[in-house]
């Protein structure tokens, strides 16, 4: 059932106070004073950063900055730029808009989300000739924009569009063939992208209420490609989706392989689909990854999924360690 909770787009509430609750924990302590410290050099990502910290840190004066910038023209606007990355701002301006919509200062929300719908639509509107990474971008688009719009009908066509992407893009391997398509060198990070924004979508769509994580078709989901995938941060050298792709082949290993350094910045850059993941799917192997990458802010990947989506080690008292190892 579509129930938009508007909060963080790929967080909820009750995240935000367990956040707040275990912020002194060992786990947290760390994440949050990443938050706190960091210093973006764009204004879509210092915007998102204020945003944050008025919802997670109830920063008022961060939320007036915030605001001042969602409401200007420069906010609105991202010329000269590819397609993926326009869709990239209207994302951050929707989350944003979500982190921000009970600020006492948003007197102008109607004004803002009529705006921002036209902008929403334009971009909807450009179906045509765009590679599957792009395709799959623009859906989270529909149905982010759908969540804060409170757009019912958008927000089912975007829940189909996704699943008809599980049901013929991903081999019950975890490949995702069509995601190679595109520029040579750049194959990893399109996949890479490609299997965020359908965890992306999982997420914010289950928040809203409808709970695409659990859709699979023969054992195929969201989560599918991450195994995949997290087997090249180790081994990048044996990529394979590179080279010239024929027929139903899979390609041999190592054909355009990225550096292993270049691999690595990949899965940092993108480290926000890790944390979400292992949110639904806990596994070892995930967890050796976060290990190295937390704490994880990823500015177009939800921004601070290791504060929001972590398991928290809650610390023992030696008193119940002691009562815990008696037999009464």
């Amino acid at each position: 059932m579509f129930n938009p909770r508007h909060c963080g787009l790929y967080f909820s509430m009750e995240q935000v106070r367990r956040a707040r609750k275990y912020r002194g924990s060992d786990s947290l302590r760390s994440a949050w004073e990443a938050l706190l410290r960091r210093r973006p050099t764009s204004q879509p990502a210092q915007m998102q950063q204020d945003a944050l910290l008025y919802r997670l840190n109830d920063d008022l004066a961060a939320g007036e900055r915030a605001l001042a910038m969602l409401q200007s023209s420069e906010a609105t606007t991202a010329r000269g730029v590819g397609t993926l990355a326009q869709n990239v701002n209207l994302l951050l301006q929707t989350q944003c808009h979500e982190l921000l919509h009970d600020h006492p200062s948003f007197s102008g929300r109607s004004a803002w989300l009529r705006d921002y719908a036209q902008r929403v639509e334009a971009r909807l509107e450009q179906e045509e000739g765009l590679l599957h990474v792009e395709d799959i971008w623009l859906n989270l688009l529909r149905l982010t924009s759908a969540i804060a719009l409170e757009d019912e009908s958008r927000f089912n066509q975007a829940c189909d569009l996704f699943r008809d992407s599980v049901r013929q893009d991903l081999h019950f391997d975890g490949y995702i063939r069509r995601a190679a398509e595109g520029r040579r060198g750049e194959s990893l990070g399109r996949t890479l992208l490609t299997a965020q924004a359908l965890c992306l979508c999982a997420e914010a769509a289950s928040l809203a209420g409808e709970p695409l994580w659990q859709f699979d078709v023969r054992g195929v989901s969201a989560l599918t490609p991450t195994p995949y995938l997290l087997y090249y941060y180790w081994y990048p050298e044996r990529w394979r989706w590179d080279g010239e792709i024929e027929g139903n082949e899979v390609p041999q290993e190592g054909d355009g392989a990225p550096r292993a350094d270049e691999a690595r910045a990949l899965f940092r850059r993108h480290a926000g689909l890790w944390e979400l993941a292992q949110a639904r799917s806990p596994s070892p192997d995930r967890q050796e990854l976060l290990d190295e990458l937390r704490p994880v802010f990823d500015v177009q990947g939800g921004g601070p999924l290791t504060l929001t989506h972590s398991t928290v080690k809650e610390r023992s008292s030696g008193r119940k360690r002691i009562f815990g190892r008696l037999r009464l």
